[in-house]
């Protein structure tokens, strides 16, 4: 279904799937009370989806109006007392969202004996022991928005969060358990894998080989490494020296977030096109480019990157987060490198890699 016509308020209305994901890609989905719609993963009421697609105030339509342009289009409408999960948060909605996606079998704020409070999801695994974390959420406020200047830190929200999750896993001491991190619109917060490491194991430092004979050296073998200091996972003493790792419970800071998957496929498509012409495109070439990919244009993956903690004494286990899309770091040869990446996310990475988008991994 390409689009569906309506009259809203006496005025006639066209609207798309496509229209409606590009509207809602760089909105902030607000609470919801009985309904909800999944947008690219996402949970929206629906009258924000409808108010967004279309700019317009929320008060000129009710909620049965916009579910049944919804359903329409193709959308299925949800209710939350229906729902297997009551999560309250958008980071939580997504997490169950992804994980019932995958066939896991997850608990939303299970009750533990001696553990006040307790963590926010609980996955249970058959046989084995079951998996605990907490999910916590950035979220943006006035503040972030208004204009000034001042130092600023990347890694001190990111140790804030990874400390405030804790606090609902101290009564669970040889348990498997991981914090989840998802940026929901903060601006100045960095999740890649690089800064999350820093915010456990302390300040981020490169080292690559150089050639004595010529002075070169070979950037692409970069190894990533930690100095110490401000590591929320590692004691360190006042001269900057590792004493002893610390809070080895949490067994991996895990990110969730939505991987701009249209945008990658937009680019390799562009850069092949222009490689065939010998010249730049044309907007009216961009704008075909635009509607003839293998995802919509605005199109987002929800997946999981995992940071493991490399102190932990039990391993996170390595097949829970493995989807298509998703990537795994860990502890390898002395170094933190990317130990898994997913089948899809691998195949794209190649073909930007093969047009000339990035350099081959090495």
């Amino acid at each position: 279904m390409s689009s569906i016509t309506f009259t809203l308020g006496g005025k006639n209305y066209s609207l798309s799937r496509t229209l409606v994901e590009e509207r809602l890609a760089s909105e902030v989905p607000k609470s919801t009370d009985k309904y909800f719609v999944l947008v690219n993963g996402r949970p929206f009421p629906p009258k924000q989806i409808i108010a967004a697609a279309l700019n317009l105030p929320p008060l000129n339509f009710t909620t049965m109006t916009a579910n049944g342009i919804l359903k329409r289009l193709g959308y299925e409408v949800l209710e939350e007392k229906k729902s297997p999960i009551h999560a309250v948060t958008e980071s939580e909605r997504l997490v169950a969202t992804l994980l019932g996606s995958r066939g896991l079998e997850c608990v939303y704020e299970p009750e533990i004996r001696g553990v006040p409070g307790g963590p926010d999801f609980m996955i249970l695994r058959g046989d084995q022991a079951p998996i605990f974390f907490e999910v916590k959420e950035f979220q943006p406020t006035a503040e972030d928005f208004r204009s000034g200047g001042g130092a600023y830190d990347p890694y001190e929200p990111i140790r804030r969060k990874i400390h405030d999750g804790m606090k609902n896993l101290v009564g669970l001491k040889s348990e498997i358990c991981g914090i989840v991190l998802y940026n929901a619109g903060k601006p100045l917060v960095d999740l890649r894998w690089q800064f999350v490491y820093s915010a456990m194991l302390g300040r981020l430092s490169y080292s690559f080989p150089v050639n004595v004979k010529t002075g070169v050296g070979n950037a692409a073998a970069a190894n990533v490494g930690f100095t110490g200091g401000d590591g929320e996972m590692v004691r360190y003493a006042k001269d900057g020296e590792p004493i002893e790792p610390y809070k080895t419970r949490i067994g991996a800071v895990i990110v969730l977030e939505r991987l701009a998957l249209g945008e990658r496929y937009f680019k390799i498509a562009v850069r092949r096109r222009e490689r065939e012409m010998g010249r730049e495109a044309t907007l009216e070439e961009y704008l075909t480019l635009a509607f003839d990919l293998p995802v919509p244009r605005f199109a987002e993956e929800l997946r999981f990157v995992v940071c493991s903690n490399p102190y932990a004494p039990i391993e996170f286990p390595q097949e829970l987060f493995s989807g298509p899309y998703d990537e795994r770091f860990g502890k390898s040869e002395a170094h933190i490198k990317r130990t898994f990446v997913g089948d899809q996310l691998n195949r794209l990475e190649q073909e930007e890699a093969e047009i000339g988008l990035v350099k081959p991994r090495v």
